[in-house]
């Protein structure tokens, strides 16, 4: 099977399942940003579509979109994360139901304390190391370490946290909304907003 023709059943496949992932395929856009994530939406539909070829009808378009990843929009990361982050939408809408993949750029010292999720979150280490844990207290001697490549699957509601001593990048997918429920509220960076 030939590149071009392995592009055309990808897009092919993302129409047949409908949603925000259908519209993004077909070149109509990505609907808004928000939900459990909080952020702003024009910022988000620029950051998906920011620096990608054939990003709209036209000469040129092609009914995919590829990420360069030079040339991905990198925004801060939503408030109901902690400062200093920085994200990228690659696919979908993490604020709205349907599937989405994200990149989190984390400067050194990053961290999100334990907290969950409403649905599975799927983490992809695309470079630095992150440390993630399980359970509802930070214990670094009980963290994985996941290094570029690495990639771990946290079912939804279950407790976890995550860290990093160095930058890192991380790639998210999997179902939106995506959420995070802090288990100390005080934890929430958006409490008291």
């Amino acid at each position: 099977m030939k590149v071009a023709s392995r592009g055309r059943l990808a897009v092919a496949l993302c129409l047949a399942l409908g949603g925000p992932v259908a519209a993004w395929a077909a070149g109509e856009g990505t609907p808004g940003y928000g939900g459990g994530m909080g952020g702003n939406m024009d910022e988000m539909h620029d950051a998906m579509h920011d620096g990608m070829p054939g990003r709209g009808p036209g000469p040129g378009h092609t009914g995919a979109r590829f990420a360069d990843a030079s040339r991905l929009k990198w925004v801060d990361a939503p408030p109901s994360l902690p400062k200093g982050a920085k994200l990228a939408v690659l696919a979908g809408d993490p604020g709205k139901p349907g599937p989405f993949t994200i990149r989190l750029m984390a400067p050194a010292g990053y961290k999100i304390p334990p907290h969950w999720h409403t649905r599975t979150e799927n983490v992809t280490v695309i470079s630095g190391v992150l440390y993630l844990g399980m359970g509802d207290k930070v214990e670094p001697s009980k963290a994985l370490v996941l290094k570029a490549g690495g990639f771990y699957a946290v079912d939804a509601r279950h407790h976890h946290y995550a860290y990093s001593r160095k930058p890192v990048v991380v790639q998210l997918h999997g179902e939106g909304p995506f959420d995070i429920h802090y288990l100390n509220p005080a934890d929430d960076p958006q409490k008291g907003k």
